[in-house]
């Protein structure tokens, strides 16, 4: 079709695509920087979960949850009047309980683990972190959803 037009229509035809090229290049750059950029927040975030369950779990243990744990387990140590069917119904749930205990206990240690190797436990490091995490996924969405 461009052969068709006037040289006049074809230079400008030939313009515009110059301009597209520059904006289709200039967006696809944009584009794989936020791809980056969302890789980047992604892993954040899951070293932020993982500090923060081995930050509560530390909390859980040596805290004010370890001494309410430790009266929530005198109260059910009392002694109460059940049927046969309860009872079975009781101990099948406590050990059930005592599996998913066993289960969350290798988790928090092998978590635990692998915060300790990475410097410890910190309740100010793990605030500013999240500081940081809130305002560069805000920054990242204020550049993947501009308002118009």
């Amino acid at each position: 079709m461009l052969p068709l037009l006037s040289p006049q229509e074809a230079t400008f035809f030939s313009a515009l695509d110059a301009q597209l090229d520059k904006i289709e290049s200039f967006f696809l750059d944009r584009e794989k920087e936020m791809a980056k950029r969302s890789h980047l927040i992604k892993v954040q975030v899951q070293e932020l979960s993982l500090h923060r369950k081995q930050f509560y779990a530390a909390q859980r243990e040596d805290g004010w949850l370890a001494t309410l744990h430790a009266k929530t387990s005198q109260l059910r140590g009392l002694k109460v009047a059940h049927t046969p069917n309860q009872l079975a119904d009781i101990k099948e749930a406590d050990a059930q309980k005592a599996n998913e205990e066993n289960q969350h206990a290798r988790e928090d240690a092998n978590s635990r683990e692998i915060i300790n190797r990475a410097g410890g436990l910190d309740p100010d490091e793990y605030l500013s972190a999240k500081k940081a995490l809130r305002k560069a996924v805000v920054e990242n969405y204020r550049y993947d959803c501009p308002s118009f």
